[in-house]
């Protein structure tokens, strides 16, 4: 009897393991079919949100996240590739573009219209990048999939709360520099990001209730390479509802349309980073 105790348990028990391990897979693939990104065409494809500036208005502590995937093979004046940011020339600069096929530029500019410019090597073509451009009050700092790369001594704050923020593009005296590529979860937050932070991010991604955040993009609406022209609304994650506006998308087939997203992430469930 004893014998057959035991047996029957570990049937049981070997049941019970293979069904979670059953859930577990199910669970993991339905998190990789909703995982999408946006592509842009390099033509005129952009995201905007309106006044996103007034979240880091004054500010000495900025940080903003991305992931993107680049394959311009030769931008150049007037085709740069803008990643992400804010972008006036004037007095509220703070943005990632692609600069040449092995650099990008990061660059913050205060309210008295100082620049501090960092020209990175940090960029892989026709791959995931993921980037992290902070300012602590006293440098900036560029972060390439999870490694600090660059930073440079910078000073003042962004004064304008009425900067519109821009995704797959920048503007720039009357040209616009728009990427040819995909991104996926961008961020921008109040809080200067800590390496382990950063790193933290780079490996499971961003819990929405992180403190600091200001705006996360996860991209995950919409069919991937399906017919998507009903959503022109990119939705703003975070407690703040800073929806960004599509323009120009095609909304369907394989390009200038929500497309597959980066699966780099160690974990499918997000942890908090701070």
């Amino acid at each position: 009897m004893k014998k057959n105790y035991t047996r029957t348990k570990r049937f049981f028990k070997h049941i019970t393991v293979t069904l979670l391990l059953t859930v577990l897979m199910i669970t993991s693939k339905s998190f990789a079919q909703n995982q999408n990104a946006l592509s842009f065409d390099n033509v005129d494809d952009n995201v905007s949100v309106p006044n996103a500036s007034a979240g880091i208005a004054g500010s000495s502590q900025i940080s903003m996240t991305m992931w993107v995937y680049p394959t311009n093979p030769a931008p150049a004046y007037p085709d740069f590739d803008g990643f992400a940011g804010f972008r006036n020339d004037i007095s509220a600069d703070f943005y990632i573009l692609q600069l040449s096929a092995t650099s990008v530029e990061v660059r913050f500019r205060n309210s008295a219209s100082t620049t501090f410019d960092i020209v990175s090597s940090a960029i892989n073509l026709n791959a995931w990048n993921h980037y992290v451009f902070t300012y602590d009050g006293s440098k900036t700092r560029l972060y390439h999939n999870g490694v600090a790369t660059d930073s440079i001594a910078a000073n003042g704050t962004i004064a304008s709360a009425t900067e519109t923020f821009y995704m797959g593009e920048l503007p720039y005296s009357g040209a616009n520099f728009y990427l040819l590529g995909n991104e996926d979860e961008v961020s921008l937050w109040n809080h200067t990001l800590t390496p382990a932070e950063v790193n933290c991010i780079y490996h499971t991604g961003i819990d929405s209730t992180n403190a600091g955040l200001q705006a996360y993009y996860k991209f995950n609406n919409g069919i991937a390479g399906g017919t998507n022209t009903g959503l022109t609304t990119l939705t703003d994650a975070s407690s703040h509802a800073l929806n960004g506006t599509l323009n120009n998308f095609a909304l369907t087939g394989a390009t200038s349309n929500y497309v597959a997203g980066v699966m780099n992430y160690g974990t499918a469930s997000k942890v908090m980073c701070s």
